[in-house]
């Protein structure tokens, strides 16, 4: 082993000249292939150049020789969880932990997985041991705080960024997360104040920009709200066909567009609230999620809508748009909702009258919708059927089933505790087959529903609608407005006064339907 070239790849890796030690590293490795530290040193160089497979690569095959490595197991654990592979991440961050278990970053590492999994529990109790060893640990502070906050508790969460602030002064992530539970809170100012506390520490933290813009968004600022909405694309990638149209800048004079859906179905299903005002513009192409195609082209002939997966002759466009942006151009103040359509898609009228004739009911209908499956916020905005029970006991309407998923053993339970009966169309698949389900959400006198994709749907109909809108989490920007939503003029917000506490609400609607039902 050559020490001097050895010590000067140490001082280049040190000084995160990375490409320089990785040269001497390669030079090392040809006179010893079966040197496992080098092998370890340049698999984490490698890593840390962004090459993950070749750092895999090479940490395996250091480990290999060597098993009892504490550095390479670590580093091919972090690996893996960059990758997703979360089962050899969590092996090898285990195997690092048998080896030496008083490191405490490792339990940290082990934590923000299963924080990503969602197991927040598991998640915990790593964070939880990292700081027995660390109390002062700031990283694994923030991340447990993260924690309690995506379980809704609040006050230890706060408490943990707290913290996390105290031991590091600068941590520009701290105050970001701080700020999200001020903004849960309701505490808007306060948390406006932790955002450009975060943007003070670290300038190009688009997190904290994106997260402002929509705390501004949210209160109906939408002037410096769509200012830095565009943030969002610096956390994820757009897809790949934007390279090559021009974005537009404006919407005045433009003659082929391509409009393209993003995020989830619901936020696709209400930025088309806006296509009518785009009547002006020669030829739109919309790129959107396949199972909203044949709804939109049955509500907008004069449009072209195709399946965003399927893009590939990008030539033909002049100028591309996320659907989301159209709203920084069409929805600058609340006045311009004004404009903003009743309904604006049109159901299967002819699969509507066919669910008609099955569900069969003399009573007004009432359609129910009451789970999430976002990872990240579907908790917070779901119920249990059972806590709909002081409104499904009332024997004066018909309630139709329309939540997507497997809802059977809920219902059964339901039936057999209750002697409720909840009607469904078993052979329609509501997550995949949303013209059936928007077909039968239009047979519905009236709807309830959580914040899910059944809500926008029914908001897009112009259908009467409470939506049960969760304290804090999960209560995302658009469903803003007094007493009725700016995007769905037919959807009243019933917000939780409490977190966890869905009580208000429940017997808001509970004594609103009896007072429709009187009619």
């Amino acid at each position: 082993m050559n020490e001097k070239l050895l010590k000067k790849a140490f001082q280049f890796h040190q000084s995160n000249q990375l490409n320089k030690a990785k040269q001497i590293y390669l030079k090392l490795l040809k006179i010893d292939e079966s040197n496992f530290n080098i092998l370890t040193l340049l698999g984490t160089v490698e890593y840390q150049l962004g090459m993950l497979d070749k750092a895999i690569t090479l940490l395996r095959k250091s480990i290999h020789i060597n098993n009892n490595q504490f550095i390479a197991h670590q580093n091919i654990g972090i690996v893996y969880s960059k990758k997703l592979n979360y089962d050899e991440a969590i092996f090898h961050l285990n195997y690092a932990i048998k080896i030496n278990s008083s490191y405490y970053h490792l339990y940290n590492e082990l934590g923000n997985i299963y924080l990503q999994k969602n197991n927040y529990q598991e998640a915990l109790s790593f964070f939880d041991k990292a700081l027995n060893i660390n109390p002062n640990y700031s990283e694994a502070l923030n991340n447990r705080g993260i924690c309690y906050r995506r379980l809704k508790k609040i006050d230890k969460a706060l408490k943990d960024f707290d913290k996390a602030i105290f031991h590091n002064k600068n941590y520009a992530e701290a105050y970001l997360n701080y700020a999200n539970c001020q903004k849960d809170l309701g505490l808007f100012s306060d948390a406006e104040i932790g955002y450009k506390k975060a943007i003070s520490f670290k300038k190009n933290y688009f997190a904290a920009k994106y997260n402002l813009s929509i705390l501004y968004l949210y209160q109906g600022n939408f002037k410096k709200g769509w200012l830095n909405y565009g943030m969002r694309w610096h956390d994820i990638n757009k897809p790949a066909f934007t390279k090559y149209i021009p974005t537009c800048k404006k919407i005045n004079g433009i003659n082929n567009l391509l409009l393209w859906g993003e995020q989830g179905i619901g936020d696709q299903i209400i930025f088309c609230s806006m296509l009518k005002e785009l009547d002006y513009i020669e030829k739109i192409t919309v790129a959107i999620d396949e199972r909203l195609i044949p709804i939109l082209k049955r509500s907008y002939k004069e449009i072209k809508f195709i399946n965003i997966l399927n893009i590939d002759k990008t030539n033909l466009f002049d100028f591309q748009l996320p659907l989301a942006d159209l709203g920084s151009f069409l929805r600058k103040s609340r006045n311009s909702f004004l404009s903003q359509p009743n309904f604006f898609l049109k159901p299967n009228y002819k699969k509507s009258s066919n669910f008609i004739k099955k569900i069969a009911s003399k009573k007004p209908i009432c359609g129910i919708s009451w789970k999430s499956k976002n990872l990240v916020f579907g908790q917070a905005k779901s119920l249990s059927l059972k806590e709909l029970y002081p409104i499904l006991k009332k024997e004066n309407y018909t309630f139709v089933d329309l939540q997507y998923g497997d809802t059977t053993k809920e219902k059964d339970k339901m039936r057999k505790d209750f002697n409720i009966e909840i009607a469904s169309i078993e052979t329609l698949d509501k997550f995949n087959d949303l013209d059936g389900l928007i077909s039968l959400i239009n047979i519905c006198d009236v709807v309830i529903s959580c914040c899910n994709v059944t809500a926008h749907l029914a908001g897009a109909l112009g259908k009467k609608t409470y939506l049960m809108v969760p304290y804090g989490l999960g209560s995302l920007w658009y469903w803003h407005g007094e007493v009725y939503s700016y995007w769905y003029p037919s959807v009243q917000l019933l917000k939780q006064r409490k977190i966890n506490n869905w009580n208000s609400v429940i017997k808001f609607i509970e004594a609103e339907l009896k007072y429709e039902s009187k009619f």
